[in-house]
């Protein structure tokens, strides 16, 4: 197939053939059974070529990279970098609800570090503590510590004011003294 885009205005032509190159290529060229075929076949011929051929394909799979860059002059491979392990502020509140103390004071340090407001940092562990509340039957022992958890994490900013002391570091004492009582 030949697709042919011409005129003189030259940024509208050269936007519609992109989005034309885009919508044809969503697969990349061997991607169609066929077509993978006849590209590997010509590849030898394609080096040859005075004119530039580019080839993109996001993932071929190992012996079609090799044979695509035994030939190539120029060879380019850019992999997205991996993506780390979910650190967000709702693993405070995993923490909470798995009762793993020393877990709890690093991700709340962690979360302090990379710049949460403590009143956010108490907005989680409270829903953490909803939660608990939620998901345990009436009367368990589970619904008991989170009706407690609950009263405990409510009264904390009343207490960090009365007695002019910042949040960050009221949240820190109720987390290393959780588990006493």
């Amino acid at each position: 197939m030949l697709y042919f885009f011409s005129g003189t205005d030259r940024n509208r032509a050269r936007a519609v053939m992109h989005a034309e190159i885009e919508r044809l290529a969503k697969g990349g060229t061997l991607a169609n059974e066929d077509m993978r075929a006849l590209a590997l076949d010509a590849i030898p011929y394609m080096a040859t070529l005075k004119e530039a051929v580019f080839w993109f394909e996001e993932k071929p799979d190992a012996d079609t990279r090799r044979k695509i860059e035994k030939r190539a002059e120029k060879s380019v491979r850019h992999d997205a970098p991996k993506k780390e392990k979910d650190n967000s502020v709702f693993s405070l509140a995993e923490a909470l609800q798995s009762g793993d103390k020393k877990r709890m004071w690093i991700e709340y340090q962690s979360a302090l570090a990379k710049g949460n407001a403590p009143e956010a940092i108490h907005g989680i562990l409270f829903w953490g503590a909803k939660k608990i509340l939620l998901t345990a039957h009436t009367g368990s022992a589970e619904w008991k510590r989170g009706t407690a958890l609950i009263a405990e994490l409510a009264e904390i900013p009343h207490e960090a004011r009365r007695r002019s002391v910042e949040l960050e570091y009221a949240l820190e004492r109720y987390i290393l003294n959780i588990n006493k009582a």
